[in-house]
């Protein structure tokens, strides 16, 4: 989602960021507003869940402002530019004001953001492989990867 950065799945907050988000749009209507993809070719967008069941229900409710609201966001300034100056102000300002009530993860004293979370792991990560290394594991060993072999016959 675009505005956002939310923990990781393996990060703390990280399943009850998924589980609120889950709240506010699975099995509901929502809609998606986008003009970009990322790196990896996924869509960035802002998500709008209809405020209410009706099929006349406007899609009012902004899932990414929700989750800076309850404290399971943060607001992505790396790419605010990519924000319009009204929505990168809300979003600015909900932080700070989730982070004044101590709202889910500024519960913690020092909070971890996911970008950093995912910088320290992958350095782990590679750290790994070198501890690997050094023990006299094989180099072609530890580089090798692995594909899930492609499916055949037809699903059902």
């Amino acid at each position: 989602m675009s505005g956002i950065d939310a923990p990781e799945r393996r990060q703390a907050y990280g399943e009850r960021s998924k589980q609120h988000l889950a709240a506010i749009v699975f099995q509901k209507r929502a809609r998606v507003v986008w003009d970009k993809r990322d790196r990896y070719g996924r869509i960035v967008g802002r998500v709008y869940a209809a405020a209410c069941d009706h099929a006349d229900c406007a899609y009012s409710l902004d899932a990414g402002l929700e989750q800076i609201r309850a404290g399971l966001a943060w607001h992505y300034k790396q790419y605010q530019r990519d924000q319009s100056p009204s929505e990168r102000a809300r979003y600015a300002a909900l932080e700070d004001e989730a982070r004044a009530r101590g709202e889910g993860l500024w519960q913690d004293a020092a909070p971890v953001a996911p970008w950093n979370f995912r910088r320290h792991t992958a350095a782990s990560t590679l750290s790994a492989v070198d501890d690997l290394l050094l023990s006299g594991f094989p180099r072609d060993a530890a580089m090798t990867t692995v594909r899930d072999p492609p499916i055949t016959g037809s699903a059902r």
